[in-house]
């Protein structure tokens, strides 16, 4: 049976990853996720009304490669990743400790942006200040952003102190510093990283 290749699009990075895992392609138009549904021909025009009412476009049938190999320095691919208050419970007595943000960027991969949304401020007994920054393992702290205040909610990118964009196979880190509380007595705190990278063929 022919596999028929569907495109949705999206506005928000954090809407994407309720539907896909790892990284996302993202075009200049928009964000963009693709669905290949293996169906029979005959179904193919019930395929379509079903697939348009759920907000999907056919692009293309028995498609010979993945969208993600069409991926140039114009497309802008994102890496959406999750601290929730377990992962940071696990963290100990502190003060400070290094989260690894998904895995190794890709060999040819640039940096394009990154930012980190305290969905919710991280909270605990006694606690005074909960500073973060985002780094490479092999960079100066604060290399990417540096002075995150976590204990107020919202979008956060304060500027780097090396905010270089040649970054392919790095391991990215979010690392929080505590004043005042350990990581085991924290009671709230939710985090995303976003990280919005290019892939330019070596």
């Amino acid at each position: 049976m022919p596999v028929y290749r569907y495109r949705a699009d999206f506005l928000i990075a954090d809407q994407i990853s309720d539907y896909v895992d790892g990284p996302i392609v993202v075009g200049r138009c928009g964000p963009s996720i693709f669905q290949d549904v293996t169906a029979d021909v005959s179904s193919k025009s019930d395929l379509d009304q079903y697939m348009h009412y759920h907000g999907w476009v056919f692009v293309q049938e028995d498609p010979d490669e993945d969208p993600e190999d069409k991926a140039t320095s114009d497309f802008v691919r994102v890496i959406t990743h999750a601290i929730t208050l377990p992962d940071l419970n696990a963290g100990g007595v502190g003060p400070s400790v290094n989260f690894d943000v998904s895995s190794v960027l890709p060999e040819d991969a640039r940096v394009l942006r990154a930012e980190v949304i305290c969905n919710e401020a991280i909270s605990g007994p006694s606690i005074v200040s909960a500073l973060g920054s985002l780094q490479a393992t092999t960079d100066d702290e604060g290399s990417m952003l540096n002075g995150i205040d976590l204990l107020v909610p919202g979008s956060k990118a304060p500027p780097g102190k090396n905010p270089y964009t040649s970054r392919g196979l790095q391991q990215l880190q979010l690392k929080i510093t505590l004043a005042g509380s350990t990581f085991t007595d924290l009671t709230a705190g939710d985090l995303t990283v976003n990280v919005y990278y290019s892939r330019t063929r070596l």
